[in-house]
């Protein structure tokens, strides 16, 4: 893809950003960012997913620097990995990574929704439902979703657990995963 470091990139990002996005004729898409560690066990999903829709998304993944990939030429997914850095999780190499797919995604004026995804991410909508739900909302969304295995592993019951989202201002608690769509 190109071989310029965090800071040309998100330098590069933020002068195409700026650029005035409607242009009458050019097809606005979603940008959906894959991080992951590896292999995208459900992409097959993904392609069933994105398939007959070309032109209507662009796809980003960010895996780790030693994983060889051998993706087929005809999935989503095929020469779509950005260069990378080790990721691990809980530090600030993940926003390292997010910041990094979406500085990527930003160098197409078309993408106009981004969407923040990991390798255990299926679709639950066909793919028209979800671009039409993204591109006619204004707002940002932030999906998160409590996981009692990372808790149990963690040795936090419900008793001793931090509050819920709801009585905790819409915080996401320990031991929960989160998706990131903006607008």
């Amino acid at each position: 893809m190109h071989n310029m470091s965090d800071d040309e990139l998100l330098l590069r990002a933020s002068k195409v950003a700026g650029i005035e996005q409607d242009i009458p004729g050019k097809q606005q898409k979603v940008a959906f960012m894959f991080l992951t560690s590896g292999p995208l066990p459900l992409s097959p999903f993904w392609d069933r997913f994105f398939k007959g829709h070309e032109g209507m998304y662009s796809v980003y993944v960010h895996s780790h620097p030693s994983y060889n990939d051998s993706v087929p030429p005809v999935s989503a997914f095929y020469g779509r990995r950005i260069p990378s850095q080790p990721v691990y999780w809980g530090t600030m190499s993940m926003i390292d990574a997010e910041r990094r797919l979406l500085g990527n995604a930003l160098l197409d004026p078309s993408n106009q929704r981004f969407v923040l995804l990991s390798d255990s991410c299926i679709p639950l909508f066909n793919f028209t439902t979800v671009y039409d739900y993204h591109m006619g909302s204004n707002h940002s969304f932030l999906g998160s979703f409590d996981d009692p295995i990372k808790r149990a592993a963690a040795g936090i019951t419900a008793k001793c657990g931090p509050p819920s989202p709801s009585s905790s201002g819409g915080k996401a608690p320990s031991g929960s995963n989160s998706t990131a769509i903006w607008p």
